[in-house]
């Protein structure tokens, strides 16, 4: 190489390591827009709400939420500049659940994730007014074990498949309208199972409507500490199927960007103000904002495809 071609590769990459230097020092300068493909009031809502005054202060831009329910929305997000200035909070395994059924306008896997705000403790109970009269009724069921489902499919839903996948049953879904509906249903007797988050079934255990199956998480809930984690039943591999919190933006934001993203919603995770938030609420608090956060959604991944065959006959 000629001295002077070796000179015009050095300035190149100069400018280059320039430009991605000011990047980093220029992002944010406009308003960030949180995108919610979710309704008003849902957790989702709830979480996004409460992070963005707190972003905004951290990164001295304005933050705003637009709630856009549904594929739309998830589009939105997908569909926007990847210049980082869009990103939404979902939820990812029922999305992956619903790709299994039908084509989708977007690549759950090539989203940008960022981390979670939380991971949602589910719990998954059976009905009392169920004919099945107690959870080991459940294994090796010759008729399919009703399991209530909302959305198209939930990550409650998805829980079932994995539970009837390893108990060897056949599933069949019942839609309810929401999460707040599930413990009606499974009081009518309308379904067998279901997993939503432990708060809402603490009631219906303590009299005497549900009967515990297991927390769906590694371990035990101090919630209700009687109740066995998946790691008590032999089943700790599957406790990445779950409610995540989880942040994502566009796909191929550059990692600078990425970077400052990720480091500001530690930042929230650990402001006070946002420690009243899920204090007053009793909600989940184990948030996860780090760079291999992609490996993460790529395994939930895998675990739902594993059992493709067990959800699209379900369904």
């Amino acid at each position: 190489m000629s001295i002077r071609a070796a000179g015009t590769v050095a300035a190149i990459a100069m400018m280059a390591g320039a430009a991605t230097t000011a990047s980093a020092q220029e992002f944010p300068s406009e308003p960030i827009e949180i995108i919610v493909p979710y309704t008003a009031g849902s957790n989702m809502d709830r979480y996004a709400r409460a992070s963005a005054p707190i972003l905004g202060r951290i990164l001295d831009v304005p933050v705003v939420v637009q709630n856009i329910p549904g594929a739309t929305g998830w589009n939105h997000i997908y569909q926007a500049e990847p210049d980082g200035y869009t990103i939404g909070v979902g939820e990812q395994t029922g999305q992956i659940g619903i790709g299994l059924l039908e084509p989708l306008p977007y690549d759950i896997e090539a989203f940008t994730w960022f981390g979670h705000f939380a991971t949602g403790n589910q719990m998954m109970v059976l009905s009392n007014a169920s004919d099945f009269e107690t959870p080991e009724d459940l294994k090796d069921s010759d008729r399919p074990v009703r399991c209530g489902t909302f959305g198209g499919l939930s990550a409650g839903a998805m829980q079932c498949a994995m539970l009837a996948g390893r108990w060897n049953f056949p599933l069949a879904f019942v839609n309810v309208p929401g999460p707040g509906e599930m413990p009606v249903a499974a009081l009518r007797g309308d379904i067998d199972i279901a997993s939503v988050g432990v708060n809402l079934w603490l009631d219906y255990i303590a009299d005497g409507s549900v009967t515990p199956i297991v927390n769906w998480a590694e371990d035990r809930d101090e919630r209700a500490p009687d109740v066995d984690g998946l790691a008590d039943l032999d089943m700790a591999d599957l406790a990445g199927i779950t409610v995540f919190r989880a942040v994502m933006g566009t796909p191929e934001i550059p990692a600078d960007r990425v970077a400052i993203l990720r480091e500001a919603l530690t930042e929230v995770a650990n402001d006070p103000e946002w420690h009243e938030f899920i204090e007053s609420g009793n909600l989940d608090d184990n948030y996860y904002f780090e760079d291999d956060y992609q490996d993460i959604i790529s395994s939930v991944i895998r675990e739902v495809d594993a059992q493709a065959e067990l959800i699209q006959g379900a369904f």
